[in-house]
């Protein structure tokens, strides 16, 4: 009988764990790059419920650029050619959030060869000082 209720509230308790994970991942409406190489790509990006790729939500800032999953990995780029234009991916499965609802904050970023301009990419979930005005 101990088993059996060690294993309900296990299997309690993560149900209740994977709803908060979902709820706060499902909460992030906003993501900035503070620091990048082109200026096009800094500041605000922003998603709602309907803009999904891949099975996540994907952020576009105001010069049409964003920050989106393709299969289970993170890229900021433009998605209005196809395919898409890619100026930076996250393609580590360790440290990328490979197949996770939101882009990697801490991620091992890498610019694409004629494209991409260093420095890389730096994501935060709060507005950045100073960026904000662009």
């Amino acid at each position: 009988m101990m088993q059996f209720a060690l294993i309900f509230a296990s299997l309690v308790l993560g149900v209740l764990s994977s709803d908060v994970v979902e709820t706060s991942e499902e909460n992030l409406n906003s993501i900035w790059i503070c620091e990048v190489g082109n200026p096009d790509f800094l500041g605000e990006y922003v998603t709602s419920p309907e803009t999904r790729m891949d099975g996540a939500q994907f952020y576009t800032n105001e010069n049409d650029n964003s920050i989106y999953r393709s299969k289970g990995f993170w890229y900021i780029g433009d998605l209005g050619p196809w395919p898409p234009q890619t100026h930076y991916r996250c393609v580590d499965y360790e440290g990328c959030t490979y197949e996770e609802a939101t882009p990697p904050l801490d991620g091992l970023w890498a610019s694409k060869k004629k494209v991409g301009v260093e420095p890389l990419p730096v994501l935060s979930t709060t507005p950045c000082g100073g960026h904000d005005e662009l």
